[in-house]
């Protein structure tokens, strides 16, 4: 789920997945067998989190995945889900409706603190 505001609608054409060709298929989508190794990567590098992060650096990357973490998952679960009522509960008020403005900083508030953390991973790297 996304959520954006704008005064004017915004439309971007692209194809649809059924207008590709085979040979565009086969080099834009992952293979089954890409995907299920991709997976399996990423199970290893979350048990890898969970258990401490020891061992060898160079055979794991955590990066984007820490959040993939039973307690990250639930915790982003209820900050997007407080976002989203947020957003809902000042569409009530009148003053929200006319101003989009107004309504983008009710998301921003609690969208923040998850910004905020991602910044400071970032800067971290």
């Amino acid at each position: 789920m996304s959520i954006s505001f704008s005064a004017t609608p915004v439309i971007h054409d692209h194809l649809s997945r059924e207008d590709y060709s085979e040979t565009e298929h086969r080099q834009t989508w992952y293979s089954k067998k890409e995907l299920s190794s991709i997976k399996k990567d990423t199970k290893k590098t979350i048990t890898w989190i969970m258990g401490g992060m020891n061992g060898n650096r160079d055979l794991f990357c955590e990066k984007g995945l820490e959040a993939k973490t039973p307690t990250n998952l639930r915790k982003h679960k209820l900050h997007k889900e407080e976002a989203i009522r947020t957003v809902l509960k000042a569409q009530q008020n009148p003053t929200y409706k006319k101003d989009p403005e107004c309504l983008a900083k009710a998301y921003a508030t609690y969208s923040a603190p998850s910004m905020a953390e991602a910044m400071i991973m970032a800067a971290t790297e």
